[in-house]
């Protein structure tokens, strides 16, 4: 349960990433509840599942999901060239975070 936590928890940092842009330095009011909604939700599963995993796991694995989820959000919808050094870069996070539940 504690993993399944930290996934919604990684989500939610993308969600709140997002509506931090969106929000135009906090002068578009929907955006910037949708940025404290988001915060919010993900600060509270990543504090769940804190109670199963050691906290850099989370920690890592938490910042892992933003990084690689923040850059697709951004080629998918906001169009920032998929780029292959990035890419590359990002790959072994996801490798790592693997490891990390796998270990």
């Amino acid at each position: 349960m504690s993993w399944f936590c930290l996934i919604l928890a990684g989500l939610s940092e993308i969600g709140f990433t997002t509506f931090l842009k969106l929000s135009n330095q906090f002068t578009k009011l929907l955006h910037s509840l949708g940025f404290m909604a988001f915060g919010a939700v993900s600060f509270c599963f990543m504090s769940k599942a804190m109670k199963g995993i050691p906290v850099p796991i989370v920690y890592a694995v938490w910042t892992g999901i933003g990084i690689a989820g923040i850059y697709l959000v951004e080629v998918l919808f906001f169009a920032e060239p998929l780029n292959f050094i990035k890419v590359l870069f990002i790959s072994p996070i996801l490798i790592g975070m693997i490891g990390l539940k796998l270990g």
